[in-house]
């Protein structure tokens, strides 16, 4: 932010109010989920001056997402909101789900990842 000159904005466009951002540990990447449940993974790529997209859901809590939470190794992400999912561990590298988030009976605010292995997440509502 010292130099303006070094600054990217990405412009694309969501169909959708964007709910959550977070940035991922090396900050490499822009994790980003809306009001309908989706979640997009953005990058910039310097070899091509372009933004990449790693990773995208459109529906992948099922409601709003109001927090994401990364891994320290920058694979991983865990989405929490209301929706019928309401939480979901995602490898961006591999797009599948990793690990299982269930038995919440209610909106989830809040997620958190220990930053070593085993991963462990703290989910709150």
């Amino acid at each position: 932010m010292n130099n303006p000159k070094n600054t990217k904005v990405w412009t694309k466009g969501n169909p959708s109010d964007i709910t959550c951002v977070k940035y991922s540990p090396n900050g490499n990447y822009i994790a980003y989920g809306d009001e309908r449940g989706g979640v997009k993974v953005v990058g910039w790529n310097s070899n091509e001056k372009t933004f990449m997209v790693k990773y995208e859901n459109e529906n992948l809590v099922g409601g709003t997402v109001l927090d994401i939470a990364w891994t320290a190794d920058n694979q991983k992400i865990v989405a929490v909101g209301d929706g019928k999912t309401r939480a979901k561990a995602i490898n961006i590298e591999t797009k599948s789900a990793c690990g299982e988030l269930s038995g919440h009976s209610e909106c989830l605010l809040t997620v958190d990842v220990n930053t070593v292995r085993p991963f462990k997440c703290i989910l709150t509502g």
